[in-house]
């Protein structure tokens, strides 16, 4: 966080969270064999990367801003 500020990586980090979970919507909703019952090992592999990656922005995200809400705040409204 010190390299990059903690603004950058709140930012990056949603927007990173905001594309991946786009991208595992998509996964399902193209999936060329959800009518049929069978499942596809491809769309189901890219949906599970797609949410841990959505997961992973997240964490990262609010770790950021559990720091930078301490910084932003003064002692005496925390």
């Amino acid at each position: 966080m010190f390299r990059f500020g903690r603004k950058k990586i709140v930012a990056w980090g949603l927007v990173l969270a905001a594309i991946a979970s786009v991208g595992a919507v998509l996964c399902t909703e193209y999936d060329p064999t959800k009518d049929t019952g069978e499942s596809d090992k491809g769309f189901l592999a890219g949906r599970i990367i797609m949410v841990c990656v959505a997961k992973i922005a997240i964490t990262i995200s609010f770790a950021a801003i559990y720091i930078y809400s301490a910084e932003l705040f003064p002692t005496v409204i925390r």
